[in-house]
């Protein structure tokens, strides 16, 4: 008896496939893809400018010493920056120095300070510095022990905290 090989036993069938007709597409169909991917395109382009614009906004305030740059996001406006041709947002640096030099010049208000009328009455005017002004208000609040010194001290803490 003769060895059968499968192949030999099922019949060849050749399936007959038809190709799909073309696919015809009218002007207005051809417009509204066209639309549709333009919406999609400009919804992906904005996605990656606020993402582009976070981490150079995070890399940027890290560099320039910023302590906590996700606190510091929640309070500042970057509606303003714009982008160049390359897609690199424009306008952060100056955000940042603006928002340091407002920190350092000015400070945060301390409620109960005393202050003396004149220039020369109490030495020279020196400039405390960030540090100093905080020891400061700590040394208050702990010894007179009174709610506006406290939340003073408080304001001035949470202020500094942006700042290494």
């Amino acid at each position: 008896m003769e060895h059968m090989d499968a192949r030999d036993t099922e019949p060849s069938v050749e399936v007959a496939v038809e190709p799909e007709p073309e696919k015809t597409y009218s002007q207005a169909d051809i417009d509204a893809m066209k639309a549709e991917w333009d919406g999609q395109l400009k919804q992906s382009q904005t996605a990656l400018q606020q993402q582009t614009l976070q981490h150079v906004f995070y890399r940027k305030a890290t560099e320039q010493g910023v302590a906590d740059a996700d606190k510091l996001m929640q309070y500042v406006n970057l509606s303003g920056v714009t982008f160049d041709e390359s897609g690199q947002p424009q306008g952060i640096d100056e955000i940042i120095s603006a928002i340091q030099g407002a920190v350092a010049r000015k400070g945060p208000k301390i409620i109960g300070e005393h202050r003396q009328i004149g220039d020369d009455t109490n030495g020279p005017y020196q400039e405390k510095s960030t540090q100093s002004r905080l020891e400061a208000a700590a040394e208050k609040a702990r010894q007179t022990g009174r709610p506006e010194d406290r939340a003073a001290y408080s304001k001035l803490k949470q202020l500094t905290t942006f700042w290494r």
